[in-house]
């Protein structure tokens, strides 16, 4: 058993050692390339660190799914991949389940599998949903506040990684220019939590079970550094920096937003999780992926574990007392200097909300 542990985690690293994805950076000056080859390095490292510690503490991510019939959840990205597994997991908590992705008609037949795969209990519907939008996250929270009044959990859970360089919006004031990474998997979550923001009050009771907002984001934000000089990366495009950069923004903005919170006696708490490196389609072009995909699948989590870390906060009685912190293997872990760093995280929040016309995060009546 020793020795499979050791040619594993050696396999890991040599795999780890060659460049995560073809995606092109551009305008790289000598000193970009210096700033290049550090980030890679250290989501090289963070990778291999996070694919140990999930062999590791394999049984430590485990949890007893509680029966929470009646109240609601809405997951974003819950068509495919951890979404998809967490999805099957929250229906099976008898909740009532909001989907938002891109493509209706086939979250639709997705619904339709789990359903012939046995899983009957709980409900569920399938939104449009196009996080690159803002227009659209402002047209799926219309839709979702209308259709739940209460929220009881909110998984911020769409994403991509190592994408090609694309800016979206600038259609509309209220759609503003940003890097794929950016909006994907941070801004449309900041503007859809706010939007959602009455709902979940409603469904949260104080000195009783909050609501709770669950951030996923990555191990990846070790590497990341919040660059507002050059936020949309449009002087310069790293895919692994902007990735980084937007799940370090989600780790600033759950600890920023719980103090908010805390401080508004307002019954939300809000959580960053880290799902673990998981097999899924976030890796199809890597070169890990073409080069070995046996040691791929062999070696990262499946989808379904990657999926009982995010329920961990969603729905664990324990996790009621843990608002506002980041999460691995259903345990607590110190995210990086960078995320634990309040002034930034504020700087961050008041220029996200600049950004999307947000004059007050926090209504005063709610």
């Amino acid at each position: 058993m020793f020795l499979i542990s050791v040619v594993g985690v050696a396999a890991v690293i040599i795999c780890f050692i060659v460049p995560l994805n073809g995606a092109a950076s551009r305008g790289l000056s000598g000193i970009g390339y210096i700033k290049a080859a550090k980030c890679n390095f250290i989501l090289n490292i963070m990778g291999i660190y996070s694919t140990v510690d999930d062999i590791i503490n394999r049984r430590r991510n485990r949890l007893k799914l509680p029966q929470k019939k009646d109240q609601v959840a809405v997951i974003t990205g819950g068509s495919r991949g951890i979404g998809l597994e967490v999805v099957k997991k929250l229906l099976k908590c008898e909740m009532s389940v909001a989907i938002g992705c891109r493509n209706v008609l086939s979250g639709e037949e997705v619904v339709k599998k789990i359903r012939e795969d046995g899983i009957l209990s709980g409900d569920v519907k399938v939104y449009h949903l196009d996080m690159e939008s803002m227009t659209s996250v402002r047209e799926f929270a219309v839709k979702v506040k209308a259709d739940y009044p209460k929220i009881h959990v909110l998984i911020n859970n769409a994403g991509i990684m190592f994408a090609p360089f694309k800016l979206t919006g600038g259609d509309d004031p209220l759609n503003p220019v940003m890097e794929s990474h950016f909006s994907v998997n941070y801004a449309g979550h900041f503007l859809l939590t706010h939007l959602l923001l009455p709902n979940l009050k409603n469904a949260g009771q104080e000195d009783i079970q909050h609501a709770r907002v669950v951030n996923v984001s990555s191990i990846a934000h070790f590497a990341g550094d919040i660059n507002f000089e050059d936020i949309a990366s449009e002087k310069c495009y790293m895919p692994g920096a902007a990735y980084a950069q937007s799940k370090l923004a989600q780790v600033l903005f759950t600890r920023h937003l719980e103090k908010l919170f805390q401080d508004s006696d307002i019954p939300i708490h809000v959580y960053a999780v880290h799902p673990g490196v998981c097999d899924t389609d976030l890796f199809k072009g890597t070169y890990i992926k073409k080069a070995m995909p046996w040691l791929v699948h062999f070696f990262f989590k499946h989808p379904a574990r990657g999926a009982t870390t995010i329920m961990f906060p969603a729905v664990a009685p324990t996790a009621e007392s843990l608002g506002g912190t980041y999460l691995s293997n259903c345990e607590v872990y110190t995210p990086s200097a960078s995320a634990r760093d309040d002034t930034k995280a504020k700087e961050l929040f008041n220029y996200t909300c600049t950004l999307l016309g947000i004059e007050q995060f926090i209504p005063q009546v709610l």
